[in-house]
């Protein structure tokens, strides 16, 4: 479920880089509260959406990537600075559904982007929640 949550986000990308609407509707979740700032679910999806669209057309006009025969990343450098946290949002608003709720969202960003290494967070989550937090850094680092 994990690998097609992020992977969700980059079909709608496609579809909007080749003019088609992406669709409203994400998750299905019905937009609950979670750790998101202030906003529902359903909000901060769209917010990340909206972000990564504007990255997505940035690039596009950088060549850091490129539209045709599909969306395809041109450079590593940009996806690690530009795409990638925005990924790691996106993926974190997923962890907070399958029950990551004793980390906060800066701690959980740090361990997608590097993996859970601080003991004194270990020692705050479970096994399964360490273990979706690697899984979620590994997905995001060979996307």
């Amino acid at each position: 479920e994990l690998p097609w949550h992020l992977l969700n986000l980059l079909f709608i990308a496609q579809e909007a880089t080749a003019g088609k609407t992406a669709p409203s509707g994400l998750n299905g979740n019905g937009g609950g509260a979670a750790n998101t700032g202030g906003m529902t679910v359903a909000a901060a999806e769209e917010n990340i959406k909206e972000r990564l669209l504007a990255v997505i057309a940035f690039g596009l006009s950088q060549n850091t990537l490129q539209r045709v025969p599909h969306l395809t990343l041109l450079s590593d450098e940009f996806y690690h600075d530009k795409m990638r946290p925005l990924l790691a949002e996106w993926l974190l608003l997923w962890l907070r559904r399958n029950g990551l709720h004793e980390v906060s969202d800066e701690a959980a960003l740090r361990c997608l982007v590097r993996g859970v290494e601080d003991r004194g967070l270990h020692a705050q989550i479970t096994d399964r929640q360490a273990k979706l937090l690697n899984l979620g850094a590994d997905w995001l680092a060979f996307l």
